[in-house]
């Protein structure tokens, strides 16, 4: 046991720091998560996963820093995480919706079929963008949504988040509520068709 100790302590580099705290954190954690009702469970089954994968990593890490120098192999392995994380951003590229501050009950998400008028989008990080929440909807371009993900931050007044896609006008949308207030479809509607015809005035 000690010897094994001594091996994964021997030559650190970036990833089995990352991993050693990844393992000695993740793993309480995940079987604390375990001990939770209902979907709430699944969080630990996934920090489990997370740390049997920081194992993986760990071992192989070791296996390599046997052959490498630990400055040689760290420098890489930084490269490597720097190049993976510039991938994962352009490939998740996000349109982010902050309603954290958000006063009201319900929030339309409208993607423009060419006749309505955008809301300004901001660049935020690196290939992310913001939309300006100034009203109780946004309205994005249609072409943005295949390459884009909408990410939307619940207000803090939400108890939980709420959503509904739908086809309203020629508009696809994006129906969310808090259900501190239950909406039914004709109720999305009429709100939507609202929206609609408040944004081409």
């Amino acid at each position: 046991m000690g010897y094994l100790t001594t091996e994964i302590f021997k030559k650190p580099t970036f990833f089995s720091i990352l991993s050693i705290i990844a393992i000695i954190v993740g793993i309480p954690y995940g079987f604390y998560g375990l001990t939770l009702k209902g979907g709430a469970s699944l969080g630990g089954v996934l920090i489990l996963i997370g740390v049997f994968i920081a194992i993986i990593i760990l071992a192989i890490d070791r296996g390599i820093v046997s052959k490498i120098k630990p400055l040689k192999l760290t420098l890489f392995e930084i490269l490597f995480s720097i190049i993976f994380l510039v991938i994962y951003q352009f490939r998740e590229k996000e349109i982010i919706v902050d309603l954290e501050n958000y006063k009201e009950n319900y929030f339309v998400v409208i993607y423009n079929n060419g006749k309505l008028k955008n809301t300004e989008i901001v660049s935020r990080m690196l290939f992310d963008k913001k939309c300006k929440v100034e009203k109780n909807y946004v309205v994005i371009p249609n072409e943005i949504k295949s390459e884009y993900r909408t990410k939307i931050l619940s207000p803090k007044k939400w108890n939980s988040l709420q959503m509904r896609y739908d086809s309203i006008n020629n508009c696809k949308i994006e129906f969310y509520n808090s259900d501190l207030r239950q909406i039914n479809e004709k109720e999305i509607k009429s709100i939507v068709e609202k929206q609609i015809e408040n944004n081409n005035k």
